[in-house]
């Protein structure tokens, strides 16, 4: 994929302009980040998406007919001036045409909602054919694909993933589920499909996703090598993001032990409980979780949580619009795997740490059912004490 890329970025050492300042029509959406898009619509088609540069132009304006996120239905038809640019740019490592915008003539009634159901069959949508290798996730409101790569400056991001055939969607998430039992697991896949992108409604729930893989064929299959465990290693040696370079968290000093406490409910009232955490690796962190009522111990339970690389990635991300900063978590976690038992569930624990909290040692939540099958979730507060 990079070398198709590539291909198209060196073809033209210079910018080409497509024709003079023009009049067209279409629709504006802009992206979380900030970008927008502009989709223009010609002979009732809808074309593919160009990136937009604004030219002197009251952004504001734009702002109030364009598609954001899932938060706006009555996205409006635009009559605007521009010049087109006949090379393509990278926006999250997908080839797009540009358009500098240079004025807004007029705004017409029709909505792109009313422009969709009348012209759908006629809407032309890119796509790059290719072999993809990444992580497959399986997860509670759908399924999706992320490119492996080392760097920020590589892959499109998380795509929504869908299978021609189902069952080779089945027999992928049969593999890691019958090795990590009830816990939801990715796999890296190797699969030959169109990658699809650059739609008005974005791709998969809540239009979450910028791009959508159809898999035509899977490849290869490898439920040993997950997401968190492909990363940890590039943290390790240092992993460029955004100019500059993340490592591990200096969460917990290894082999020291720290000791939390905290009050909770569970199903039959007020307890007490104390966790006690030992990092014994940069990766690995040892607990005990025990749960009073007075002096009662009335559950106890020992494991080891493991540090989640990919989340710490994500929360490392910078905030690229302080407008829509809630769109980005500043937390990552540890987790356990879980695994049944007959008369009681051996909890998956999960350890929240805030990077805008201070550490070491850090500021903790937790997460978990306390224990007992019949009780509901619960975050607990967890307080140092030493």
């Amino acid at each position: 994929m990079k070398h198709l890329f590539t291909l198209l970025f060196t073809c033209a050492s210079v910018i080409t302009w497509g024709q003079g300042v023009g009049t067209y029509e279409g629709f504006f959406k802009q992206e979380v980040d900030g970008a927008y898009f502009f989709f223009e619509v010609r002979n009732d088609s809808l074309l593919p998406s160009r990136k937009v540069i604004f030219k002197d132009v009251d952004k504001t304006k734009v702002d109030s007919i364009a598609y954001y996120q899932y938060v706006r239905s009555d996205v409006k038809k635009a009559v605007v001036t521009g010049v087109k640019i006949n090379e393509k740019v990278s926006y999250i490592g997908l080839p797009y045409n540009q358009i500098i915008i240079t004025g807004i003539k007029e705004v017409s009634a029709q909505e792109f909602l009313d422009f969709y159901h009348i012209n759908k069959e006629r809407i032309i949508t890119p796509y790059i054919e290719d072999v993809f290798e990444g992580f497959y996730f399986n997860y509670y409101e759908g399924q999706s694909f992320l490119e492996k790569h080392i760097d920020d400056a590589g892959g499109f991001g998380i795509s929504w993933i869908t299978f021609q055939d189902r069952k080779q969607r089945d027999s992928i998430i049969q593999l890691f589920t019958h090795k990590y039992k009830y816990d939801k697991k990715d796999a890296l896949i190797k699969v030959k499909g169109r990658l699809y992108y650059g739609g008005m409604y974005g791709y998969g729930h809540f239009g979450g996703c910028t791009s959508e893989l159809k898999v035509e064929q899977v490849l290869a299959v490898d439920t040993e090598t997950t997401y968190d465990s492909f990363l940890l290693p590039q943290l390790i040696k240092g992993y460029p993001i955004h100019g500059d370079t993340l490592f591990p968290p200096n969460d917990f000093v290894v082999n020291k032990t720290y000791r939390y406490t905290g009050t909770a409910n569970d199903s039959l009232g007020h307890c007490t409980f104390e966790m006690l955490l030992t990092k014994k690796s940069v990766s690995d962190l040892r607990y005990t979780f025990k749960l009073l009522r007075g002096r009662k111990k009335i559950f106890e339970q020992r494991g080891t949580l493991v540090f989640s690389s990919s989340s710490y990635l994500k929360a490392s991300q910078p905030k690229k619009n302080e407008d829509t900063q809630d769109y980005y978590q500043t937390d990552y976690t540890y987790h356990e795997v879980g695994t049944y038992t007959d008369t009681y569930r051996k909890e998956a624990f999960g350890l929240i740490i805030d990077l805008e909290a201070g550490s070491p040692p850090p500021v903790l939540r937790t997460d978990c059912k306390l224990g007992f099958k019949n009780s509901g979730w619960e975050m607990l507060e967890l307080k140092l004490q030493n």
